[in-house]
């Protein structure tokens, strides 16, 4: 993740659980996926990518709690808020999930809405596929191109969010096997460009490196960004959950 990306998404530790309701929402269907999915015994090894404000793995916990966990991100959460995770053991990874070392034999990887912000999101099959023990699971919430389709637009940056075709191809020429796969497109709606702008800054997204917004620059945003027919201001998520076994 760019160091600009991440100073934004610390900033907005406080405000992302409540403001960040796509991904909150992504989050709860992985986990309620991927319930009737765990082992008679549970997951003994669980290692989250990228668990931030902690919106997916509170979510986790409240199921599976008699588990390994294994988190990471580029800085450590509040002590006392990992304290009050019902997990048996706690271990925290600090670093970025593309060049540290992930732990081995895990029996689930889950990263919710991390991927995009990797170099190389596709890399992660690679990587999980060493972590993971046979048949382990991997389960991903991620974003499709189409997603801040408005805000590319009118500001002319944003990512590049990998295409589902090349998603699966890379995950098929590894041989992993598809358990769960969702799509959804969902569109939020500000009745002002602040308030737009104000989400993206709770929930961290608001850019991918510290520019300054001048008078011309915004006034440009203002001219070019798609509005709805009702006037409000609209910002596209187009959202994916996906759950795959290694193979044996």
């Amino acid at each position: 993740m760019p160091f600009d990306a991440a100073w934004h998404f610390q900033r907005a530790q406080g405000s992302y659980d409540q403001a960040a309701t796509i991904q909150r929402s992504m989050a709860e269907h992985l986990v309620s996926v991927l319930g009737p999915l765990a082992p008679p015994r549970g997951w003994s090894k669980v290692f989250e990518l990228g668990c931030g404000a902690l919106t997916l793995t509170q979510r986790l916990c409240a199921i599976f709690s008699e588990q390994d966990l294994w988190l990471n991100d580029l800085w450590s959460p509040p002590p006392e808020r990992l304290q009050k995770l019902p997990c048996r053991q706690l271990h925290f990874l600090e670093g970025d999930a593309e060049h540290i070392d992930w732990p081995r034999n895990c029996s689930l990887i889950v990263a919710n809405a991390v991927l995009q912000w990797f170099q190389q999101p596709l890399s992660v099959f690679s990587k999980a596929y060493e972590a993971l023990e046979p048949d382990g699971f991997l389960a991903l919430g991620l974003f499709l191109p189409g997603t801040f389709a408005e805000f590319q637009k009118a500001s002319g940056r944003g990512l590049d969010y990998p295409s589902e075709q090349a998603w699966t191809q890379a995950a098929e020429s590894q041989r992993w096997r598809e358990v769960f796969r969702h799509t959804a497109t969902t569109t939020l709606n500000f009745p002002s460009a602040r308030a737009l702008m104000q989400h993206l800054r709770d929930t961290g997204v608001n850019g991918t490196a510290r520019e300054v917004w001048t008078r011309s620059r915004w006034e440009h945003f203002l001219a070019n960004y798609p509005r709805s027919s009702d006037g409000s201001w609209p910002l596209t998520y187009h959202s994916w959950l996906w759950i795959l076994r290694r193979p044996s």
